[in-house]
Order: structure tokens, then sequence, then C-alpha cells
């Protein structure tokens, strides 16, 4: 029976090339869009059970890999998922704690059980998501599961896109909820155009209204503070010290710069 169920299931791997051990699991069956597209425009690649179960056996240290399981909401979650508390004051997002977990809602679009010594992680959510009218929240929802995924292996992730020089980062908001992922092992940055080095001339820019014509380079603390503000991880006690150590780590070895807004030319502009 169980063998029957797992068969239902598709694996989407996060940057298969490179072998990172963070992957979807959903039926495909239960969403209204073309969620192969979706998740690969976020960088997820489509596996058989056959190459994640070859996968899964090849890993050494199991408890690196993390699988987010998507789920059509049943009408009790569909509830949660709509239900007005005391956190929406304060945004559409919250974590609650229970005893063992962490339950993470987007209010209108998924909530979400988590625990950092778990392996497979549940997200219930609806059968459109990933559609245009809420493509940026589920993608922020997703980018959240990978910044408390990766954290433990040092990757660290921020609300930005990639531009030649290195990567803007700007606001959740902003960046429609695309993020950028550092990792300072491998010391690239992972995005969804593609793995970028980084390299010495590599900068973190932050985009300015006012300022014109030039560039502002920023303190490594200045920088370090704007990093934390705009950081992906997110939790009710705030920022984790192995976050905030890699935070620190960035702020004193990458370059940062104030830049012109006006002269910041997003992606969908390129083509014009």
């Amino acid at each position: 029976m169980d063998s029957k169920i797992e068969k239902e299931y598709t694996y989407f791997q996060y940057y298969k090339d490179l072998n990172i051990p963070i992957f979807i699991k959903l039926s495909l069956a239960e969403f209204e869009i073309d969620m192969a597209s979706f998740l690969n425009e976020i960088c997820f690649s489509q596996l058989t059970s056959q190459e994640f179960k070859k996968f899964e056996e090849s890993v050494k240290d199991k408890s690196k890999i993390k699988v987010l399981r998507l789920s059509e909401a049943t009408p009790s979650v569909a509830h949660n998922i709509h239900f007005l508390n005391e956190g929406d004051l304060y945004g559409l997002e919250s974590i609650s704690y229970k005893k063992n977990y962490k339950i993470y809602r987007y209010k209108g679009i998924s909530i979400g059980i988590f625990s950092v010594g778990a392996r497979e992680w549940e997200l219930g959510c609806f059968s459109n998501f990933g559609v245009s009218a809420n493509r940026p929240a589920c993608v922020t929802v997703i980018n959240r599961f990978l910044s408390w995924a990766m954290s433990p292996s040092g990757v660290v992730g921020f609300w930005g896109v990639p531009v030649d020089e290195g990567v803007v980062v700007m606001s959740q908001q902003d960046a429609k909820g695309e993020a950028v992922f550092f990792d300072l092992y491998k010391n690239v940055v992972y995005t969804l155009d593609g793995v970028k080095k980084i390299g010495p001339n590599f900068v973190v820019m932050r985009l300015d209204r006012i300022l014109r014509n030039r560039n502002i380079k920023m303190s490594s603390s200045e920088l370090a503070s704007f990093l934390a503000v705009n950081c992906c991880y997110f939790d009710t006690d705030g920022l984790s010290l192995p976050i905030r150590q890699m935070i620190r780590t960035i702020s004193l070895n990458i370059s940062g710069l104030i830049h012109p807004k006006d002269n910041f030319k997003p992606r969908t502009d390129l083509s014009l």
C-alpha cells in the first residue's frame, strides 16, 4: 500500500546538477497548473522515483536530505490557511511553536509543518499554487523552505536578484519573493539565473531612490545590518546565531555598494 502511494508522487531536486539534497515532492494531479514548469523556473528539476532513491542511497549524511511534500489542503487545513489570527496584524506570514515542530503559515496561500530534525516537511496549499496571480507569494513560501533547509549547510538567503556585478538585495516586496542564496563553503550564489561565483570583484548592491550618477561604498556594519533586514530566514526568535555569523562573514569579505535606483534595470526590462 505504501509503495502504491509513493508511486503517485513526483520528486523535484533543487539544482540537480550540483547534487544539492533538497527536494519537493508532490502529486502533479492535485494542481491546476503545470507544476513541473513552475518548479523548473525556480531551479527545481524533475526526477524519477528511481533517481531519487539512487540519490538517497548515495548520501552518507542522511540528515542533510530535506523533502518538502506539497499537498492539496483538506477543508480543515484550508480553514486554518484563511483563518484570521493575532499574528496577521504583523504581516501575512507567521510561525507558531508546538511541542516538537513549528507551524509556518502564509495567510491565504499555505500552511506548513517542519522540524529541524525531520527529513520530510509538509506544506498544505491550494490547487492553484503557483498561478500568476499568487506567484510572488508562492515563490516566497518555497524560498522560506530553502532558507530553513540549507542554513545548517552554511547557506543563507536574501531577497534579491542577480546582476552582472553580483547581486542586488532588496525588500521581499520589491523582489517579488525572489531570493539569492550565498553558499559560504562553495563560495557561490544560487540564483534563478544560475550559479554565480563570488569572485574578487563581486558586490552586494542596495538601491537608493535619491542617489544620482554615483555609487557609495557601504561599511561592513552597514552591509551587515542591511542584509539582516532582508534575510529570507524567518523565525519568531529572529535570526539564529549561525545565520548572524554567516551575515557577518559576508559583510567582512564582500563589498557593499549603494547604487542609484534609477540606473537599475530589472530583468523584465532587459529586452527593451
